[in-house]
């Protein structure tokens, strides 16, 4: 018999939200971002899937993790889908462009910045 390594499962973290009549969870690693429009919180994924939830931005912020970065009042991203970081926005990896501001510029690049970082030392097995 050959030994087995260890196998480890990551578990995934969701998210639920009501959504129409009904409720929906997803999991947090799917969204690529979530926007507010006319009063209500858009939930974009990886997939093209998208929904609109009547529920406040900065409510469902509180339930995301640390992969997500809030980009200005309007918009959270989701570090893992961003495929380049600009002066004023950044491009995610299904071609979507999110803008930020001018005020917003330092922090948005630091948290990114840091967020890299600890992927690549996470990945090297770099301790900090």
């Amino acid at each position: 018999f050959k030994r087995l390594g260890q196998i480890s499962c990551k578990q995934r973290d969701i998210i639920s939200f009501s959504c129409g009549s009904g409720k929906n969870s997803v999991y947090l690693d799917e969204i690529c971002y979530l926007q507010c429009r006319n009063h209500a919180t858009e939930l974009y994924l990886f997939d093209n899937r998208h929904y609109k939830i009547w529920e406040a931005l900065n409510e469902l912020e509180k339930r995301l993790n640390e992969h997500f970065l809030k980009l200005d009042r309007g918009t959270v991203v989701n570090m893992e889908y961003i495929e380049q970081m600009g002066a004023d926005n950044c491009v995610l990896r299904n071609g979507t462009k999110l803008y930020f501001s001018r005020r917003q510029r330092q922090y948005v690049r630091v948290r990114y910045d840091d967020y890299l970082f600890s992927r690549l030392s996470k990945n090297l097995g770099v301790k900090r």
